[in-house]
Formats: C-alpha cells, structure tokens, sequence
C-alpha cells in the first residue's frame, strides 16, 4: 500500500522577497542577516532562494552540508556560505577551494583546514563552535591534562600560522583575540 501526504508546499517568491525586505527595514543597517538555504531551502529551491535572499540583503548564506554549498558556489553565487554542520577531513580540500566556511569545532580539523589553506594558497574563514556544556559538539573551553584548553590551541596554531605563511593560507578565527581574552 502507498502512502502519499495530502500536504504540497509551495513558496510565492515575490513574497519571499518581500518578507525578506520587510525584516531587513526593521533592523539596525550594520546588522547583517544570514539566510539558511540547507536542505535545499526546506524543500523550496535553494539557488532560486539563495538568489533572491543575496539581492534582499542577505550577508551571508548557511548551508548545512558542504555538498550544499558546493551547489550554490556552482550556481555563480558568490556570497560567502558558512557550513552550519561540521566537515568531514576528506572534505577539506573542497571546502577551501570553493572558499566555504564551516564550523571548527577541534583541533585536528582545524590543523587540517590550515595545511590545506596553505597547499592552496588560501584563507578559511571559520566560526569556532564551543562547547557551552552538552558535550555534544564544539571546542571545550576548560583546560585538559596538560593544562591549556582547546580553544587556546586552536587561537595559537592560528597565530603560528599566521605569522609562518606572512599571512597567507592561515585560519581567520572570527572574535580569536575576543575569545582567548576571556577564557581563563
């Protein structure tokens, strides 16, 4: 026996870009507005959504895997895509030659992301994911046996890095100073 759902959905573009316009009118202009395109826009298209949320304003676009992202990047979209779920290692190469951002959320992975940066000649942007205490994904804050924190590894192979390539094909660590400033 087939089973079929009674629901069909369907997205009225026009008011999407409407809608889209709308929220931007309420907020402050530095504000800046990621639009979430993963699962191909909910089911709705994610390059003509895509599309329509960069020319409304959106600053940057998320995806949720990089196959996702690659999609858009192939699409002529060129607004930067962060990967919301982390990467695999064998997808490092990919992420750093179609310029995606992901998540960071270990030490390997960011060592990985730097070699690959340099073997390109690149810079990765990344958002550090943290460990706010479900221990479920992120970089721990609190210090390990050896007595530096996670965290602070991955800010220092950034400015090792750094300063090794003369600024090329290092991790940007977005608030790094911020963050390594507050832990303790």
């Amino acid at each position: 026996m087939a089973y079929h759902r009674s629901t069909r959905a369907e997205i009225d573009l026009q008011a999407f870009r409407q809608n889209f316009r709308n929220l931007r009118s309420y907020l402050a202009p530095q504000t800046q507005i990621m639009a979430v395109i993963k699962a191909d826009a909910y089911g709705h298209g994610a390059v003509p959504c895509a599309r329509i949320a960069v020319a409304s304003g959106a600053d940057y676009l998320g995806a949720g895997v990089i196959e996702e992202g690659i999609e858009l990047r192939a699409s002529g979209i060129n607004t930067p895509i962060l990967i919301l779920g982390s990467i695999f290692p064998n997808e490092v190469e990919d992420l750093v030659h179609y310029d995606l951002a992901t998540i960071l959320c270990n030490l390997p992975l960011a060592q990985a992301l730097s070699k690959e940066a340099a073997k390109q000649n690149k810079t990765v942007s990344v958002h550090i994911k943290l460990d706010t205490g479900m221990n479920r994904l992120g970089v721990s804050c609190r210090p390990s046996l050896s007595g530096s924190s996670p965290i602070h590894d991955i800010i220092v192979l950034t400015a090792s890095s750094a300063s090794s390539l003369d600024g090329r094909g290092f991790l940007v660590v977005i608030f790094a100073i911020l963050l390594l400033s507050s832990i303790r």
